[in-house]
């Protein structure tokens, strides 16, 4: 009997779900979600190299990700006299001088006292949630949202991808980090228009984000 190749399977079924994604890049469309990312050089490579793929390690903990998001919006829906659910997957823009941040928001819920919040929902693994939280990236993203839906505070929910576990942070909305944001997204749209690569940032985090990152050889050419 021939034994199926069920990784190679699952391997080519996550590469071909990747390429659907709808974040398709362009000079001058950006994803607050990347831009959060705390290395400007690797976002610019994504840019650059738009057609490589993640590893199949790194495909399968988003997936992973993404189908534990889909069940908290889902336990978000459920009846439930804690606060209402107001909408998942709102769409934001943020343009300026030719330039467009496009994001989704995960939840907007209305509390009892009628105040309406964001929820900003992110899986992590279990060292990741032993860390402190909530992380500057995810703080940076959520400050983005609160700001173009006029909103004062978010919850940035962090769930433990293996016991499901649950850390809320409340935050409120910092315009500092908002502008620092679209400082980030300025610097990455003039490397790319005049194809300069930024620096490398990741260095200041103690190399651990270089491990992991797709563009190991194209950052050192």
């Amino acid at each position: 009997m021939i034994e199926p190749d069920f990784g190679k399977t699952i391997s080519e079924y996550l590469t071909r779900i990747d390429s659907e994604d709808d974040h398709v890049r362009s000079i001058g469309t950006y994803f607050p979600s990347e831009l959060s990312y705390p290395c400007l050089r690797s976002l610019f490579l994504r840019y650059k190299y738009p057609d490589k793929q993640p590893s199949p390690d790194k495909l399968r903990i988003f997936r992973i990700g993404n189908l534990l998001h889909v069940f908290l919006q889902q336990a978000l829906g459920t009846e439930t006299n804690q606060f209402r659910l107001c909408g998942l997957e709102q769409s934001v823009t943020y343009r300026i001088n030719g330039i467009e941040l496009r994001g989704r928001v995960d939840a907007i819920i209305e509390l009892p006292d009628g105040e309406e919040t964001v929820v900003e929902i992110k899986t992590c693994s279990p060292q990741t949630f032993n860390y402190p939280l909530p992380k500057p990236e995810h703080l940076a993203q959520t400050m983005f949202y609160l700001n173009r839906l006029h909103l004062k505070k978010a919850f940035i929910v962090y769930v433990e991808k293996n016991r499901l576990e649950i850390q809320v942070y409340p935050v409120e909305y910092d315009d500092v980090i908002f502008k620092e944001m679209i400082g980030r997204t300025r610097a990455l749209h003039k490397a790319l228009k005049e194809d300069v690569i930024p620096d490398q940032e990741a260095n200041h985090w103690g190399g651990k984000i270089c491990q992991y990152c797709d563009f190991k050889e194209e950052c050192k050419t």
